[in-house]
C-alpha cells in the first residue's frame, strides 16, 4: 500500500469537481471513471479512495491540463473549513509548528498524497514534500496542489513563506 493510499472525506473531491466546472467541464466529465456521483459530492459522510481521487485529478489534467498552475488552482479551494476538526485544530493552534504538528500527528485527516518531512532548524521549520511514491502523470499536480493556499493566495497556517521550487516551505 502506497503511504497516500488512504480513504478520505470526498470533500477534496467536491472542491476540485468545483474547479472543472469553473474551468468549462460537466460535473460528469469530472467524476468520469471514479464511481462518485453528483450526489455522493454534496454528502459530507461519503468516503472515496485515494484511487478515486487520483482519477479524477487525472480528468482534470486529460481536459484542462493547458492551463498554468492547475494544481495551484485546485490548493486555493482548500480553506481550512475543508478539512473539518483537523482545520479548526490549525485555526486554534497558537503558532504555525503546532499546527503542523497537528498535521503531521493526524496525517490521515488530510488530502495529502506527499509525505511532510519536517526538520527543525534554529528558529525555523523547514518542510519538505516528498513526492517520489506519486504516479508521474499527477505529480506535478498534486506537488501545486498539496501545500494549498487560501483564497487569497496565502498559504495556509501550515505553510508559511514558500521557499526554493520542489516543494520547500520555511515557517518562523
Amino acid at each position: 500500500m502506497k503511504e497516500w493510499d488512504f480513504a478520505r472525506s470526498v470533500n477534496s473531491m467536491r472542491l476540485m469537481t468545483d474547479l472543472g466546472v469553473d474551468c468549462g467541464l460537466s460535473v460528469n466529465t469530472c467524476l468520469a471513471g471514479t464511481g462518485v456521483n453528483e450526489q455522493d459530492l454534496n454528502d459530507p459522510s461519503v468516503i472515496v479512495s485515494a484511487e478515486q481521487e487520483v482519477r479524477l485529478i487525472r480528468n482534470l489534467i486529460r481536459h484542462r491540463g493547458n492551463i498554468p498552475a492547475l494544481g495551484i488552482e485546485a490548493g486555493k479551494r482548500y480553506h481550512f473549513t475543508a478539512f473539518g476538526a483537523l482545520g479548526f485544530a490549525w485555526v486554534s493552534s497558537p503558532t504555525a509548528r503546532s499546527a503542523m504538528d497537528v498535521t503531521l500527528r493526524y496525517f490521515q485527516l488530510t488530502f495529502a498524497f506527499t509525505r511532510f518531512q519536517v526538520q527543525d532548524q534554529g528558529d525555523e521549520t523547514q518542510v519538505t514534500l516528498d513526492d517520489s511514491n506519486l504516479p508521474a502523470d499527477v505529480r506535478a499536480f498534486i506537488v501545486e496542489r498539496d501545500p494549498g493556499r487560501d483564497g487569497d493566495g496565502a498559504a495556509r497556517p501550515a505553510f508559511v513563506s514558500p521557499g526554493a521550487s520542489g516543494g520547500l516551505f520555511h515557517m518562523p
